[in-house]
């Protein structure tokens, strides 16, 4: 028994086979095609992730449970916590945008008079 058939997927998932050793074999390669391509794949993610999964362990370690706008702050800012926001209008001065005063509208108090009983324009 060579190695190859040793550790058969194909025997592993079909006892009765209706097909022959030569089909087995390329199932058995293909399977092993697709694991190996899988592996590959994982272990680049994990590399390029891996500052942000030491990230998420330390922050396990201090805060024990960190709900999903953690995780997101973590992931985007490096902490937990998100960084503090500039007021809008700060923001554009400091990037020399100038930002009219807002003034708001005051609520119409005139009032109309109501109309004499008397014609304006008669004589008295």
């Amino acid at each position: 028994m060579n190695n190859k058939n040793k550790y058969s997927w194909v025997k592993t998932l079909d006892h009765e086979r209706n097909y022959s050793e030569e089909i087995a074999a390329k199932i058995d390669s293909e399977i092993h095609r697709i694991v190996e391509e899988a592996y590959k794949d994982v272990t680049k993610l994990l590399s390029e992730n891996e500052k942000f999964l030491h990230d998420m362990a330390n922050a396990l370690l201090e805060e024990e449970t960190i709900d999903s706008k953690a995780v997101d702050n973590l992931y985007k800012y490096g902490t937990t916590k998100a960084p503090e926001v500039e007021e809008p209008k700060e923001a554009l001065e400091a990037a020399g945008i100038v930002v009219p005063e807002v003034v708001e509208a005051k609520e119409n108090t005139a009032t109309v008079d109501a109309p004499s009983e008397t014609p304006s324009n008669e004589i008295k």
